[in-house]
């Protein structure tokens, strides 16, 4: 029996021994540490190296992008030397006007000291101007001999264009110190060049009658003179005659009057009882008898009768009373035919 206990002690032992080596086996089975080794997962950043190209790629665009951005650059520059005009002569900026050539039979007229400085082409068309740098203000000057006017009329705001008549502008009145007369007319925008104020002439602005009556015998004549001149009658022949009261039958005689560019060329005698015209030289052409009428109204004469024709308006007839004290110092002139050649 005891060795039969010897013999159990002894298989006992073996089994605790080979429970316990078998221990150890489990903990190898702990080797799921290695599987941590997936520390080789740490291989897994290799994919940083694929992170690499991207950058790589993304460079390859960024060249292509920037070559445009500088192209384009070089023209804005080239813009910038536009200021170059600056250095230019001041009268490069220019006016682009549309004007017209249809003018009405009559020039502006104006009334001193009731209207303002008459800023249209003519009594019926309009037109406007561009310009090529801003402008601030327009100029009108009026001028006739040594009377004249200066206007400057400030634009609401800075423009590069503008209507004409100036409507929307608060245009002053005709100075009312102005005597009646034909006034030259220049108008012009205002520009600053390099902080020095330049003038651009506006073309297409003619001249203008300026009245202290719109219905004075002055007027008239402006209004007539002026339809004669636009006519452009420099070629005609008329018969007319001096009207006197104290002048014997051959003063008065009608004659035949040819004009040649203004000028009188060949006198006759259009009355079949006179023969040869005394003092030829006495008839003058239409633009003359316009003068006679001028100098009267300058004098004061103490009246003017005068019928102008409708289609040409020059004077078919007039008779001047310069002094109603003086008998017989009245004078007149007829015309009796007219032929346009």
């Amino acid at each position: 029996m005891p060795r039969l206990a010897l013999l159990t002690a002894l298989l006992t032992a073996a089994l605790w021994t080979a429970a316990c080596s078998a221990a150890p086996t489990p903990t190898p089975t702990a080797t799921p540490l290695p599987t941590a080794t997936p520390a080789p997962a740490t291989a897994i950043p290799t994919p940083v190296p694929t992170a690499t190209p991207p950058p790589a790629a993304t460079a390859t665009p960024i060249p292509p992008t920037l070559e445009p951005t500088p192209t384009p650059l070089p023209p804005t520059p080239t813009p910038v030397p536009t200021p170059t005009p600056t250095e230019e002569p001041p009268d490069e900026p220019e006016a682009l006007c549309i004007t017209t050539e249809a003018y009405a039979s009559e020039y502006l007229m104006a009334e001193i000291g009731q209207d303002p400085v008459p800023t249209a082409y003519d009594a019926i068309n309009g037109g406007g101007c561009d310009f090529t740098r801003a402008v601030h203000a327009m100029r009108i000057e009026l001028t006739s001999g040594e009377h004249s006017q200066t206007v400057d009329v400030p634009l609401p705001q800075p423009a590069r264009n503008l209507g004409i008549p100036f409507d929307d502008l608060d245009v002053p009145l005709i100075d009312a110190d102005l005597p009646d007369g034909r006034y030259s007319r220049r108008v012009a925008a205002l520009t600053w060049i390099r902080n020095a104020e330049v003038e651009l002439d506006i073309p297409g602005f003619e001249d203008v009658y300026l009245v202290r009556d719109i219905d004075s015998q002055q007027a008239h004549l402006f209004r007539n003179r002026g339809i004669w001149e636009r006519r452009g009658l420099v070629n005609y022949d008329y018969t007319g005659a001096w009207v006197c009261l104290a002048c014997d039958e051959f003063y008065v005689a009608t004659a035949a009057v040819s004009v040649r560019d203004n000028a009188v060329t060949s006198v006759s005698s259009a009355d079949p009882n006179i023969a040869v015209i005394p003092v030829p030289e006495r008839f003058i052409p239409i633009a003359g008898l316009f003068e006679l009428l001028q100098d009267a109204v300058d004098q004061g004469a103490h009246s003017i009768d005068v019928n102008y024709d409708e289609e040409y308006s020059y004077p078919t007839f007039f008779f001047i009373n310069y002094d109603d004290e003086v008998e017989d110092e009245e004078r007149g002139f007829t015309v009796r035919s007219f032929t346009p050649r």
